[in-house]
């Protein structure tokens, strides 16, 4: 096991989420849901998830945590994406002693324990892509995307080089559009920028509101 990491644990309820973005973005959320007592926190990175959950299990107010949230952008494959939360969190529970995490058996529902443990894959539970690959559905099939559609198509055809990430890229130029640009989808949910209400969302609200 690496070196263990030094944790604060300000509220019962911690939301550990993959980066900076996701940070900002679940923070905004939590507000427009006038949700209490969650602390979110920025695991950085998968390859410092294990690490950063030892922090949390060997944190001395880690007995007064009630729910434990995780949060991680499927990539390739959301299953792929939710059996490696599972295994981190069996390998915390072999490691150390007197430790049981619950381990969620599925993507979306609390596993009850204490703390309760819940994880929440993005877009969803079996589709591959990120944050932003959700994002990208709040202004699908309008009127903005398909004008984001003829840029990408001139853009590409100028330069002839594929786009590698274009979820991120269509959310990125999606802000463009807004009336105060910004280049971190993050910021902008911060400003109001993502409708919380809509329905691509769903399963993100029921996934917070039960945490």
């Amino acid at each position: 096991m690496e070196k263990e990491t030094r944790i604060d644990l300000k509220e019962p309820k911690q939301l550990l989420v993959e980066g900076k973005d996701q940070q900002n973005f679940f923070q905004a959320f939590v507000r427009y849901l006038s949700l209490r007592h969650i602390q979110v926190q920025d695991f950085k990175g998968v390859s410092q998830f294990r690490d950063f959950l030892l922090g949390i299990v060997s944190n001395t107010d880690f007995d007064s945590m009630t729910s434990l949230g995780i949060v991680r952008d499927a990539e390739r494959s959301a299953q792929s994406a939710f059996q490696s939360i599972q295994d981190s969190i069996k390998y915390i529970n072999n490691d150390i002693d007197d430790v049981n995490l619950a381990v969620p058996t599925k993507a979306g529902e609390r596993q009850d324990g204490n703390p309760g443990v819940s994880v929440l894959i993005l877009p969803d539970e079996s589709s591959p892509g990120m944050l932003e690959t959700l994002l990208c559905r709040t202004f699908r099939d309008s009127e903005v995307d398909r004008c984001i559609d003829d840029f990408f198509e001139c853009a590409q055809a100028a330069s002839n080089a594929p786009i590698t990430n274009l979820d991120k890229a269509r959310a990125f130029a999606y802000l463009t559009t807004t009336p105060n640009p910004r280049h971190s989808v993050g910021v902008a949910a911060q400003q109001g920028v993502w409708d919380f209400d809509h329905e691509a969302f769903e399963e993100v609200r029921d996934f917070l509101m039960a945490l």
